[in-house]
């Protein structure tokens, strides 16, 4: 019992030493691999590859069909063995997935790493081959896990499942694109009706930068179809209520402020446009005369390069 013990135990020390699963080990031991005497996991497996011949690609495939099914069905089992899959069925549904040559070259590329061949793997977003995890959004995944769903060894997405999903995608978006704005009313008034008044909340009166900011605020919302709604002198900051209908005069009319800002843009940029070097000083000379100077030896470095 002890020796058997010290066995068990040396065996699984090797195990971990070359980072092998213990359906690596297990399916290694069938084949008459002796992987213990190995020096790496890439020697193991090579061992398994020649043993099994042209029934490689076969196993790989079949490992991996188990895996997507365990994860389909939640299963917490190790071995296929202990699966509800007859050694039958596995290998029907393993000849399915065989017979396509892209499906074939799709899952040698997920298992392109060494560690994660002739085992159980587990899947998630991200892929960890150090843990046995690989992605759940590669081609060859989605291929296998439709198999197993048209086989009706999976569940199918049904119609409600994936209208709910989309569903509540779209209420997502709906509620981040138009959430109201605070302080906003946004009941409509129509044509002959008085524009709704904001309730009075008592709080003290703006600053003098918060009625600089309102100012420009209101006559951006004035341009875009909102109008100014403004209580006593003891009213709460502005209102914006949405105006159904204006004039075409109205909206494209300028205030008094407005106008006066313009006239003054248009004058600061007619000065800067009209704005010329005068070379009084003798820095701006002497800045002309170096920039001639270069001009004149890039052009002489120029014609003595050419000729």
């Amino acid at each position: 019992m002890n020796d058997y013990e010290t066995e068990q135990g040396k065996a699984a020390l090797r195990q971990k030493e070359l980072d092998l699963t213990p359906n690596q080990c297990e399916l290694a031991e069938s084949l008459g691999v002796d992987w213990q005497s190995a020096d790496s996991l890439a020697d193991v497996l090579q061992g398994v590859e020649h043993e099994l011949g042209q029934r490689n690609i076969q196993e790989l495939i079949r490992w991996f069909l188990l895996s997507v099914y365990r994860h389909g069905r939640n299963g917490k089992w190790e071995r296929p063995q202990d699966s509800d899959l007859s050694e039958d069925e596995q290998y029907r549904l393993t000849a399915k997935l065989a017979d396509s040559d892209e499906y074939k070259l799709s899952l040698l590329t997920v298992l392109k790493d060494s560690r994660c061949r002739y085992t159980l793997l587990k899947f998630g977003k991200s892929r960890n081959p150090a843990r046995r995890i690989l992605s759940n959004t590669t081609k060859a995944f989605k291929q296998a896990q439709q198999l197993l769903r048209e086989q009706e060894l999976l569940p199918r997405i049904t119609a409600r499942k994936a209208a709910t999903s989309v569903e509540e995608r779209a209420g997502t978006e709906n509620l981040e694109t138009s959430a109201p704005v605070e302080g906003a009313v946004t009941s409509e008034v129509g044509p002959g009706d008085e524009p709704a008044m904001p309730p009075d909340s008592g709080e003290q009166p703006q600053s003098e930068q918060e009625s600089v900011n309102t100012t420009a605020v209101n006559r951006r919302a004035a341009r875009r179809g909102f109008q100014e709604s403004r209580g006593d002198d003891s009213a709460t900051p502005v209102q914006f209520v949405a105006v159904a209908a204006q004039a075409e005069t109205e909206d494209d009319a300028l205030s008094e402020e407005e106008f006066e800002e313009l006239d003054k843009a248009l004058r600061g940029a007619a000065d800067s446009s009209a704005q010329r070097w005068t070379y009084n000083t003798n820095e701006e000379r002497f800045s002309l005369l170096l920039g001639v100077l270069a001009g004149s030896a890039a052009c002489v470095l120029v014609l003595w390069l050419i000729y």
